[in-house]
Order: C-alpha cells, then sequence, then structure tokens
C-alpha cells in the first residue's frame, strides 16, 4: 500500500505515510468508508470489505460490548451536530463522566487559543473521542472475523465538510498472542469442507472462507462486498424468497439455489441458513452453509432418464404387441368375411326355392375354403415363431426331427411357396453352387419343417428389400457340406466397419438393425441411437415384427449349422448357412443318385406401377377374381445355355409341388364364370332418394372403390365383397400406386379409398397427407386395418382421416360404410 487508500493529497502527505493510527474516512450522510490507510489495512482489513455499508455496523451490537455500535453511531452523530452549529466544547462527557470511565465519549477543539490570544477555538473542527469500541476485524490473509477493541477519534475534516475522518487505536499490545490463540479456530472455518458466508440485509457478501470461494473461482476481493444477487442473477425471485423466510424468523433448510461461478459454469449447490438479529431487534446478517448439490442432481437425472427410458420401452412393447395383433387380425379380416359371403350364399341359396348351388359357386366357395385355410395356417405359423423365439430366449432348445428330404423337389416346393417378387424381378432356383462346383447325394437326412421355415423367412426378407434383379436360391455342396444360401440384388446391408467378412451383423437382432456399441457413448449420440431404432419400430411402413432373422439365426444353430451373411452396401447380400456332414454322409443315405447341377427361374406377376404409360398392364379387380390376366402367374422356361446350366420348367414339377400351375388352372376354369353370385333382384342395392336429389342421375351408378393394402389375400377379399355389392373396385398395393393411381386418375372416378396404415414403400398415413393436403383431393379415406391403438387413431385423426375401421370387418360393417360415404345403399 503507498500511504493511503483515495485520501485528500494534502493529507496523506502530511500525516498518512507516518501515522500509526487505524485511519478511515466516511461519507457523512451515509457513513460509508471512502478511504483507508495502510494501518487500517492491515489491523482492520481491505476497504472493499467495508464498502456499501455503514461504518457503524463494524461495531459489535452484542450484550457484552456496552452498547459499542450506538455509542459510535452517537459520537459521529454529535461531531457533524457539533460542526454544523459551530460551538466549541470543551470536556463535554458522553454518557459517564471520564474520569475512571473507561467508556467516555469526550470532545475537544485541539487547542484553547492562539499565543496571540486571536483565533478563538470554535474555529477548528471539533473532535469527539469514543473508547472501547468492540470492533469486528477482517484482516490477514484468511480475511476472518475477529472482534478487537479500539478508542476511535472522530472529527469534520477541514477541506471537505461532507466527510469524516476516523482515528482508531487498538486498545491492548497482545494482539500477535491474540492472533496465536485464534489461529486454530480461523483455519478450521477457513478451510472447513463445507462452505460459508455472511450477508447483511442488504443481500451483500460480508464475509466467506475460503471453501466457497474455491467452489466459486473468486478472489476474496471480487466476491466480499459485492450484492449476492451478481452471483446468482437466474435465482433472484428464490433468493428473495429465502430473505422473506429469514427475516420472518425461519431457518432454511436444503434450499436448492444455482450460483455463477467465475467461469461461468453454473453450481448446483444446497443452503442452510439463519440470522443473527441485533440488540435492539433488526435483521444484522445471515450465517449461511453451502453444499454441493451436483450428486443429487445427477441421481435425480439418471432417475428421469430411466423413467423415461422405462416408459419409452413400455411404448414400444405396446407398440409390438399392436404389430403382433396386426398380424393375428389382418387373417381373421379375411377369414371373417370369406364365412360370412359363404354363409350369405348358402342362406340365399336356401331362400330362393332351395336350389342347389350352381358349379360356377360351388367352385368359388372352395377357392374361399382354401384361402381362408392358408389364412389360418399363416397365423399359425407367426404363432409358432413368436413362441419359438421367446423360448430361445429363455435359453430353450428346439428338438428336431430329421428325415430323408429329397433336395431338388424340396428346392422346387420352396422356390413356389415363396412370396411374391416384385416387378421386374426374379426369383430363381440353383442346385449345385456356381462357386463350389462338385456334387453330393440328392438326399439329406434334416428336418425339413424347420428347413423350410428358415428358407421362407430368408427369401421373405430378400423379396421385401428387392426392386430389380434376381433372388436365388441355392442348394449345394461346400467343403464337403451341404449349403443353402439365398441372395438378392438389393440395396445391401450396412456391416459393421470392423467385421470381418461373414461376420455376424447386427440385422440378427430383434426388431431393430441399428449397431449396438459395447461402450457407453455421450448422451447426444445415445439419444439419436434411440431415435432410430424406436422410429424404425414404430415405423408404418413395415410390416413385420423384425424377428425372422433372429429367429432363422436360432433355428440354423438347431439344425447344427450357423447362419452367415456377407454384403456390402448397395451389392445386395448373401445368407448361407452349411448343414453338419452327417446330414448327407451316413449309412441311411445312398450315395447316388447324386444332386444335378440345374437352374430353374419362376416369372414375376406383374403390379400397378410396373408401366404406368400402360392402362393394360395395371393390376385390377379382375386380375384379382381370375378373369384376366397380363401374363401367366405360372413359370416360364429360362433358357440357360449360356451358363452351362442345365434347362428346366417348372411345368414338370409334381402336380401337388406345382402351386402356380394349379392357380393358374382355377383362373383359367374360372374364365367363364362372373367374379360374384348370381345375387336375387330383390336384394340389388337401391339408391337414396337424398343422394338421388343431390347428383342427380350419378347417383344411380354404383360407386367406383380403390382399395389399398398389400396383403393381396385381404385386397381380393374385399375386392370380392365389394363386386357383390355391384360396386367397381381396383386394388393399390401400396400407398405410393395409390398416389399414382389418383394423380393419372380423372376427377371424380373414385367416390371413396379404403386403405391399410401398415404397408411398405408407402403407408397409409403418409399416403393420406399427400392426398389430402398436396393434391388436395376431396374423396373420403377410410381406414381399414388390424392396428387400432389410440396412438395410431390420433395420428390418422390429425392428418383427415374421414373414418378409422378395424379388422377383423363385416360384411355388414362394409355396407354402412359404402352407404355413409357414397349413399350407395346395398339391402
Amino acid at each position: 500500500m503507498n500511504g493511503a487508500h483515495s485520501i485528500e493529497p494534502s493529507l496523506m502527505e502530511c500525516t498518512l505515510p507516518s501515522l500509526p493510527l487505524c485511519m478511515v474516512t466516511l461519507d457523512a450522510h451515509t457513513l460509508h468508508p471512502t478511504a483507508i490507510n495502510d494501518t487500517f489495512f492491515n489491523i482492520l482489513g481491505p476497504l472493499y470489505k467495508f464498502r456499501g455499508t455503514s461504518f457503524v455496523h463494524a461495531a459489535s451490537d452484542d450484550k457484552d460490548s456496552n452498547n459499542a455500535q450506538e455509542r459510535f453511531q452517537q459520537a459521529m452523530e454529535q461531531a457533524l451536530a457539533e460542526t454544523n452549529n459551530n460551538q466549541s466544547i470543551m470536556g463535554c462527557v458522553v454518557g459517564e463522566e471520564e474520569e475512571g470511565d473507561t467508556n467516555a465519549t469526550t470532545s475537544s477543539s485541539g487547542s484553547s487559543s492562539n499565543s496571540s490570544g486571536g483565533e478563538p477555538a470554535s474555529s477548528q473542527p471539533p473532535r469527539i473521542r469514543v473508547r472501547n469500541i468492540e470492533m469486528t476485524t477482517l484482516a490477514g490473509e484468511s480475511g476472518f472475523p475477529v472482534r478487537r477493541f479500539f478508542d476511535w477519534f472522530i472529527s469534520v475534516s477541514v477541506e471537505e465538510e461532507d466527510t469524516l475522518i476516523l482515528l482508531g487505536d487498538p486498545c491492548t499490545d497482545h494482539d500477535v498472542e491474540q492472533r496465536e490463540r485464534d489461529s486454530e479456530l480461523i483455519d478450521f472455518f477457513q478451510n472447513a469442507p463445507i462452505a460459508m458466508h455472511w450477508l447483511s440485509g442488504e443481500g451483500k457478501v460480508l464475509w466467506a472462507n475460503q471453501t466457497e470461494l474455491n467452489v466459486l473461482g473468486y478472489t476474496a476481493e471480487e466476491y466480499i462486498g459485492q450484492d449476492i444477487m451478481k452471483f446468482c442473477p437466474d435465482e433472484q425471485e428464490l433468493v428473495l424468497e429465502i430473505f422473506k423466510q429469514l427475516g420472518s424468523g425461519n431457518t432454511i433448510k436444503d434450499v436448492p439455489v444455482r450460483f455463477r461461478t467465475k467461469d461461468g459454469k453454473i453450481v448446483h449447490l444446497l443452503i442452510d441458513s439463519n440470522v443473527r438479529y441485533n440488540k435492539n431487534g433488526s435483521f444484522g446478517h445471515t450465517r449461511c452453509f453451502i453444499r454441493d448439490d451436483t450428486g443429487r442432481k445427477i441421481r435425480e437425472a439418471r432417475s428421469s432418464l430411466l423413467l423415461e427410458e422405462t416408459k419409452r420401452s413400455l411404448a414400444m412393447l405396446d407398440n409390438f404387441m399392436t404389430r403382433s395383433l396386426h398380424h393375428l387380425r389382418t387373417p381373421l379380416h379375411v377369414t371373417q368375411n370369406m364365412v360370412d359371403s359363404i354363409a350369405q350364399y348358402f342362406q340365399q341359396q336356401s331362400l330362393a326355392n332351395h336350389k342347389p348351388p350352381s358349379p360356377a359357386a360351388q367352385e368359388e366357395c372352395k377357392e374361399m375354403i382354401e384361402m381362408a385355410s392358408e389364412q389360418i395356417a399363416l397365423s399359425v405359423a407367426f404363432l409358432e415363431d413368436v413362441a419359438d423365439l421367446s423360448k430361445f430366449d429363455q435359453g430353450g432348445v428346439l428338438h428336431i426331427h430329421p428325415e430323408l428330404v429329397p433336395l431338388e423337389s424340396f428346392g422346387k416346393k420352396i422356390l413356389n411357396d415363396m412370396p411374391p417378387t416384385r416387378p421386374g424381378v426374379s426369383a430363381v432356383l440353383e442346385l449345385c453352387l456356381e462357386e463350389t462346383p462338385g456334387q453330393g447325394p440328392a438326399l439329406a437326412m434334416t428336418d425339413p419343417k424347420v428347413l423350410r421355415r428358415v428358407l421362407l423367412h430368408l427369401l421373405n426378407n430378400a423379396t421385401q428389400v428387392t426392386k430389380v434383379g434376381t433372388v436365388t436360391l441355392g442348394i449345394g455342396y461346400r467343403h464337403g457340406r451341404l449349403t443353402f444360401t439365398v441372395t438378392d440384388t438389393g440395396p445391401g446391408l450396412e456391416m459393421p466397419t470392423d467385421a470381418a467378412d461373414g461376420d455376424l451383423p447386427v440385422i440378427f437382432q430383434r426388431y431393430h438393425k441399428e449397431l449396438l456399441p459395447e461402450e457407453s457413448l455421450n448422451l447426444k449420440v445415445t439419444t439419436t441411437l434411440r431415435d432410430k431404432i424406436e422410429e424404425g419400430i414404430n415405423s408404418h411402413k413395415k410390416n413385420g415384427l423384425g424377428i425372422g432373422l433372429s429367429l432363422s439365426y436360432h433355428l440354423v444353430q438347431s439344425l447344427g449349422g450357423e447362419l452367415r451373411c456377407t454384403s456390402s452396401h448397395g451389392k445386395g447380400a448373401k445368407f448361407q448357412f452349411s448343414l453338419p456332414r452327417t446330414a448327407t454322409y451316413n449309412t441311411s443315405i445312398p450315395s447316388f443318385p447324386t444332386l444335378v447341377q440345374t437352374r430353374i427361374t419362376r416369372s414375376t406377376v406383374r403390379t400397378n406401377n410396373e408401366n404406368s404409360n400402360n392402362t393394360n398392364n395395371n393390376r385390377d379387380v379382375a386380375m384379382l377374381l381370375g378373369k384376366v390376366g397380363n401374363g401367366a402367374v405360372g413359370s416360364q422356361c429360362e433358357d440357360s445355355s449360356s451358363t452351362g446350366n442345365m434347362s428346366c420348367e417348372i411345368s414338370t414339377l409334381t402336380p401337388e409341388m406345382d402351386m402356380s400351375r394349379t392357380r393358374a388352372a382355377k383362373r383359367a376354369r374360372s374364365a367363364d364364370i362372373p367374379s360374384s353370385f348370381d345375387m336375387p333382384r330383390e336384394i340389388l342395392p337401391d339408391v337414396l332418394a337424398s343422394s338421388l336429389a343431390a347428383k342427380g342421375v350419378q347417383a344411380q351408378d354404383p360407386p367406383s372403390i380403390l382399395v389399398v393394402d398389400d396383403t393381396t389375400t385381404c385386397a381380393k377379399m374385399l375386392c370380392r365383397i365389394l363386386s357383390q355389392f355391384r360396386c367397381a373396385a381396383k386394388w393399390a398395393e401400396n400407398g405410393k400406386v395409390a398416389v399414382d393411381i389418383l394423380r393419372q386418375a380423372t376427377p371424380g372416378t373414385y367416390d371413396l379409398i379404403l386403405i391399410d396404415l401398415r404397408m411398405p414403400v408407402m403407408d397409409g398415413l403418409e399416403a393420406t397427407r399427400i392426398i389430402k393436403h398436396e393434391m388436395g383431393i376431396k374423396i373420403p379415406v377410410v381406414a381399414l386395418t388390424g392396428d387400432d391403438s389410440e396412438q395410431t387413431r390420433h395420428e390418422a385423426q390429425g392428418i383427415g382421416f374421414d373414418a378409422f375401421c378395424g379388422k377383423p370387418m363385416k360384411r355388414n360393417d362394409l355396407k354402412a360404410v359404402v352407404k355413409q360415404f357414397t349413399g350407395y345403399e346395398v339391402k
């Protein structure tokens, strides 16, 4: 320090450098310190610790302090009053007589007169002396409050009448001994494991221990003497409420407050505090204890995250169950309508003179029964898949039942029974794989049912993702082991970057295909990964449960093999597995005949979007009902001489395995048969008078209805019923096809749209959004779906669906929908 702190230059040059007393100047109006000298700094503490509050408050007001604070303030007021009155007071005793009273306050003019008897003593400012004032000192590095006694001399500045000058003299010579006695206590509070501070009634920081300074990162000069609001700017309302509680005499405990550190970070703290009141009952200062609240916040965050993840997991589980029920409702919907149609027909025949059913009606009923049987079989297979996967998850083992399997006929049946492919995609069976020349037995000892389930799951996935090219089922020998491969020319799979060729990819996980890292990620990456998984699981574009590949992996293990995948992005995927050598080389299997190299191709079925410019290629209701067909559904022979393989026709298959030929034969037999039953005139549809009055003669025309469903059987059954209602119906296999049809159709072509929600390529929700909002088409759109969850209903309502109908839907319910939205009534 250089002599003084903001003191007048003349006074500083004359008196301060050698002055052994503590000197401080005060503002005469507020009594706030404005400047100090070095002695004050070393004994009482730095200026910033006293600035901003009345210096009177530095005096103690304890019961044992002999009213130090009150006497200190009275002495200052007396000095100001005597200066204003310009009186010379000599030997004025304040309180008690100075003789024998150590707490006396006296006033003097400094000298009675000058040597010549000229200038009176009153020309000098009065000097008031007040003794034994107990003060709170904040000196030293720690700045811990220590109380000491001082004698103070108070006068008004000669040069500035608005300034009080105070000179303080410590009362004893035992300061060093006192500091040594207090050092242990000071260290205890200063370096305690808990942060502490005092606040004045105005919210100023009077003192803070080193622990609190370390927590917040401030120096003592940056923190002490400042407004506490400066360090918790976002908690102003809370801090005011805390002061209200403390001012009411309450003690606060575990109050969470956020403080801003010096580097700008926010720390979470818990505050316990009460108030020390002055003798007159006024607010003295707070006694605050502060604890780090970060651990509690982390636990709360983890608990919140766990709760959120639990809710999201339960939501995905609900979605999984909804999709499972959807897969059950769809075949039940078809079966229900088939049974209703057959029952109604026989009821009509019974009412119509008890005539026996016509051969055409009998054939149609037989076909519907076969379709219902297929749907029941699909439902049973679905339930078996879910049940078996659950058993595998619990460590169960599938017991297989091996039998002798002829590989060629088995492969041909799998080729016929596999799902239909997209336009431009060929389904191919290759016997004796090209990359593994060599022959082996044409028979194998394995479980044909389990093997069939695996291959159909793999082929089903391949047909879903392949838009052009081929889907190939390969059966042959590799390294002396019977090997099965399913290869497609689809978009390929995202393999792990560190995975070797043939390593197990993440697609064998259930429900999702995202790579889950072994190590933890940051919150942003984890959230993104979770959102991608959730989006995939909840997507309406996916019509499966996502368990096929996972189940296939376990089933292959049950057969004694291991399912592997080789893929690269944009170049398709190849799944393969090999059976144990005992499956083909044992005493129960003859060495001859051997598997003959053969390539067989199944033709594709054309769909709506194969050629948008050629309306003759559109799949409509007539094709669904078997009346016409642009390209036979049966198989064609492919000349494969260029590949060196034996050419073959599917027609060489045995009748019980030739599903394509059977279906084609059914269509040929029904080519001359009406697509609907011969219904009596009394049950033909009537037109409502209100509809006739509103639309005129156009109301007499049966409505035209667009059916959008990716399940062929569902669409076929729905179109069949609509045709019995004398309605015109057209089928679109997904939302994109439906949107394309509506873009090309003449306005007014369709009166109603019945649309499923869960479809590949484009789901029903997205298609309806485009139809309603982008294209602005006012055609009523009715959701017909097995997913009737509240979330799906709410989403459909927001898009603008006109109605939401669940599956299975009965015949009379369909009549009501047609009547409601077209005005067309069927009796």
